[in-house]
């Protein structure tokens, strides 16, 4: 998050102090990664909240693949996530076939990165790979480029996609909450603290349509 190198260590610090009970598994992320530990790469207030909110008649679907899509699968019906990174992709995968977990639907993007225009990321089947609808979107993929977010676009396109009730998630919200301040949400939680393999504080946002 936003600031000098003090303000970031007080954060963690009061945070730390806030949740001692999460210090030890915080210590342990920052020598693995969150597929290693089945847990998404957002802060620890959002996989709490997700622990008790998700439901197994639940459907999701991922802007980005990992330790999210191990952590979702035994706890709701169906997994869907598309992956620009065909090695990372392939380690999900493999992953996912040690812990036997079945209902998980990895789908590869073609999307050539290095094309930084607006218009082609708006074409790309990255962005475009989301056509069902769902009960929970998690945008926690491509981050950003020159010209445009990512990770908005992705935003406005999951608004369609969701069923009634459903909920978006947006990563390190932090970046994006002002631009979607005015996008028609009839309620968000902003979850902020540290997270698993993160060196800081992080914030995670939820919002309701």
């Amino acid at each position: 998050m936003r600031g000098n190198v003090l303000k970031k260590i007080g954060r963690a610090f009061k945070d730390i102090v806030r949740r001692p009970d999460r210090f030890s598994t915080y210590v342990k992320s920052q020598s693995t990664t969150p597929l290693d530990m089945g847990l998404p790469w957002i802060s620890f207030d959002a996989i709490e909240f997700l622990d008790k909110y998700l439901t197994k008649d639940m459907t999701v679907f991922e802007y980005g693949s990992g330790g999210s899509s191990v952590f979702f699968s035994p706890r709701v019906k169906s997994v869907t996530s598309v992956e620009d990174n065909s090695l990372w992709l392939e380690k999900v995968k493999s992953e996912a076939a040690k812990r036997s977990l079945g209902n998980i639907t990895l789908i590869p993007s073609n999307w050539d990165s290095t094309d930084e225009s607006m218009a082609a990321f708006e074409a790309s089947d990255y962005l475009t790979r989301l056509q069902d609808s769902y009960d929970i979107i998690l945008i926690d993929g491509m981050c950003f480029w020159p010209e445009a977010s990512m990770r908005e676009l992705c935003f406005e396109r999951a608004k369609s996609h969701l069923n009634p009730g459903g909920i978006i998630i947006v990563d390190d919200s932090w970046r994006y909450d002002e631009a979607l301040e005015n996008s028609g949400y009839s309620e968000r939680k902003v979850l902020k603290s540290l997270g698993p393999c993160r060196p800081g504080v992080t914030s995670t946002t939820v919002y309701w349509f």
